[in-house]
């Protein structure tokens, strides 16, 4: 078998489980409200839009971000309540009452998941369709360019001290590079798994970064000692970043 035709059949593999999987999501948490569901939910949504990432790399008539729109609202609905579970966690980590949550976060996204499931569910069968016939143009070659480009990217990102911003960019490039790992036989498992290691810190320290950021938005007083403790957690997250972040320069 001819390798492009070998890599057209495995991108489509790909991009079918990527709807299936993100419809048996929604329903599943719809009915169960498992976090667990939710967090595999935005884990199939972000494949399906690293996918998309890919296509704007050799397609340009094809827009990933205006393509996109749709899923995104269902990946910040589905994050909503992430951050409240983590919030939520946190609080009891550092013995602060979760009360202070009710303002800045919300408990329950069922409803508005429900509600976006339903309205765009053509819309979502029409968004299918564009990603189906823009990947018919994909080949191996372009797929092996599209991840020798984002490596050195991300080496170069990597080079320096990122800011928040800089860490939330390169933390999305590389998870693109780990869930379109799949379709390449060739890809260093050692590197997908510092990859997928860094990725992994930058999130723990992206969550108390947000849940430092939601204690401030509550306006509830914390004691000084809660925060210190908040803080420094934060920061030894933030030196095993810049660890690890050393190994790819």
């Amino acid at each position: 078998m001819k390798p492009n035709n070998t890599f057209n059949k495995k991108i489509n593999h790909y991009h079918e489980s990527c709807w299936v999987n993100i419809h048996r999501d929604i329903k599943k948490y719809i009915k169960t409200k498992d976090n667990k569901v939710l967090h595999q939910l935005r884990i199939d949504i972000k494949k399906l839009i690293a996918l998309t990432h890919f296509i704007d790399s050799f397609k340009s008539d094809f827009n990933s971000k205006k393509i996109s729109k749709s899923i995104l609202t269902l990946f910040k609905l589905s994050g909503e309540h992430r951050d409240y579970h983590h919030a939520k966690q946190f609080c009891k980590k550092f013995n602060i009452n979760k009360s202070c949550l009710k303002k800045v976060a919300s408990p329950s996204v069922v409803k508005k998941l429900k509600d976006h499931h339903k309205k765009y569910s053509k819309h979502f069968e029409t968004l299918k369709e564009e990603i189906q016939n823009a990947i018919k143009d994909a080949k191996t070659t372009r797929f092996k360019k599209y991840l020798s480009k984002s490596n050195k990217a991300i080496k170069v990102s990597l080079s320096t001290a990122l800011t928040k911003t800089q860490m939330h960019a390169v933390r999305k490039q590389m998870n693109d590079i780990l869930y379109l790992s799949a379709l390449s036989g060739n890809f260093s498992d050692s590197k997908l798994l510092m990859q997928d290691n860094l990725q992994n810190l930058m999130g723990k320290w992206h969550d108390i970064n947000k849940f430092k950021t939601m204690l401030k938005k509550s306006g509830v007083k914390v004691k000084d000692k809660k925060i210190l403790s908040i803080k420094r957690e934060e920061r030894m997250l933030l030196k095993e970043i810049q660890t690890l972040s050393a190994t790819f320069r």
